[in-house]
């Protein structure tokens, strides 16, 4: 804004039309003017929720497995047209059982359950 130096979005921005700006701003105290740059990245923002690929994940385990075996990966899938190359972070949440949550883990990047 003209008092405040706000740089403001005057309107919709898509990433996929256009997904970098580069402005010139200038200020000024009357007879001095200085000039800079500002770059700006428009992220691109999934509309549509990742699904996972199962609607339940389920696990035969012997109670006699190793510490930190695999027991499981979760996957999931984006139905959009920009899915691919996208991060999904995965995070145990809760549990019928609260010692569940100290007794499994979830790798948050890749879904392994362990």
């Amino acid at each position: 804004s003209r008092d405040k130096g706000s740089l403001l979005v005057a309107k919709p921005l898509n990433w996929e039309e256009v997904s970098e700006y580069l402005l010139n701003i200038s200020v000024s105290n009357g007879p001095i003017t200085v000039y800079t740059s500002v770059k700006v990245l428009v992220i691109s923002v999934n509309s549509r929720r990742p699904e996972f690929t199962a609607e339940e994940f389920s696990a035969n385990i012997p109670e006699n497995l190793a510490l930190g075996s695999v027991i499981t990966q979760l996957t999931v899938a984006d139905r959009s047209r920009r899915g691919s190359g996208k991060k999904y972070f995965f995070s145990l949440h809760s549990a019928q059982n609260t010692e569940s949550m100290t007794t499994f883990k979830v790798d948050a990047v890749t879904g392994l359950v362990t």
